[in-house]
């Protein structure tokens, strides 16, 4: 009978071992669902981030390039004082603070 004994303790633990296993378990599971969650959303993160920053620096590309053709359009400056006060004759702003004198 000495066996008897030992056959009720673990009939008794059986539940409170399964429930530890089982938690155990379900804990590992979660956490490899929650892993494999957040390497697929980091990857969305990173495509979206690509196709963003492509777009910027193809609008940033295309302002540059504008800028610089509105520059080449630009003539050199007049060296001589009178041709920068006709320039500024026929400027509204110029001639408005009155810097004809």
């Amino acid at each position: 009978m000495p066996l008897s004994w030992i056959f009720y303790l673990l009939l008794g633990i059986s539940p409170f071992l399964t429930y530890g296993v089982m938690s155990v378990r379900e804990k590992i599971v979660v956490q490899a669902a929650v892993r494999a969650e957040r390497t697929r959303a980091d990857a969305e993160f990173e495509r979206k981030l690509a196709s963003i920053e492509q777009a910027h620096n193809a609008a940033v590309r295309a302002a540059v390039d504008d800028a610089r053709a509105a520059a080449d359009e630009v003539g050199p400056l007049p060296e001589s004082d009178e041709e920068l006060r006709e320039i500024c004759r026929r400027s509204a702003s110029c001639a408005d603070r009155d810097k004809l004198k």
